[in-house]
Formats: C-alpha cells, sequence, structure tokens
C-alpha cells in the first residue's frame, strides 16, 4: 500500500505503525512501514504543495525481506523485495510529485524527478 502526499513530520513518523498495531488486523498480519518526508519540524514548513511525503506499507510475510534503496531524492522513496534466499525479486516506488501544472519554471524540477526515478 502507498500513502501520498502524507503530512507527517519526522517526529511523526511513528503514527502509521501505531495506527496499524492498533488496529484489529495487526491481530492477523504484521506489517512493516517505510517513509520519507520533505516537511520540517517548524510549523511554517507545514502548509502548501512544497512540503509533504510518502510512506509505503508492507505485509510481513515469511520468506521476504525488506529494504531501503537510498535514492538520492528527497522526494523518492523505494524500496527492495528480496526473497528467503536474498535475492531481489521487487522494487517498489512511491515519488511525492512536484506540482507541474505545465508552467515553464516548475518544468526543470518536475524533470529532475522523473529522471531519478527512471535511474532506480
Amino acid at each position: 500500500m502507498f500513502l501520498c502526499e502524507t503530512r507527517i513530520k519526522p517526529s511523526e513518523f511513528s503514527l502509521i505503525q501505531n495506527i496499524i498495531d492498533s488496529h484489529e488486523i495487526s491481530n492477523v498480519n504484521s506489517y512493516v512501514v517505510f517513509y520519507k518526508s520533505r516537511m520540517s519540524e517548524d510549523d511554517e514548513h507545514s502548509t502548501g504543495r512544497l512540503y509533504g511525503g510518502v510512506a509505503i506499507i508492507c505485509k510481513v510475510n515469511d520468506g521476504l525481506s525488506y529494504e531501503i534503496i537510498n535514492s538520492r531524492n528527497s522526494r523518492i522513496l523505494t524500496v527492495l523485495i528480496k526473497d528467503r534466499y536474498d535475492r531481489p525479486i521487487h522494487i517498489i516506488l512511491c515519488a511525492y510529485m512536484p506540482y507541474f501544472g505545465g508552467s515553464q519554471d516548475k518544468n526543470e524540477v518536475f524533470l529532475i524527478c522523473i529522471e531519478a526515478m527512471r535511474l532506480l
């Protein structure tokens, strides 16, 4: 499951995991949550399209492991799924895309994000 455009600050990353753990679904399955946030702890950065983040929620399965791949881009969260033999089997990518709106001045930021995803 992917959560896009979260407004979770780095100090609040445990919120999603805590909600999952307190839900009845956690009696049947376990989940691991990966986050990336562009938000600052400062209140002034808590509004607007420039800030936000993404999260990937993975169901824990026997024989699978998950690891974050460093994308070197603050907008992209990438998780590698490996089998029980430590072989890569899937890559999950979730991006907080910049607002484009056809504006030429935003074009470069948008294209940098697209290119970073392509290179992964």
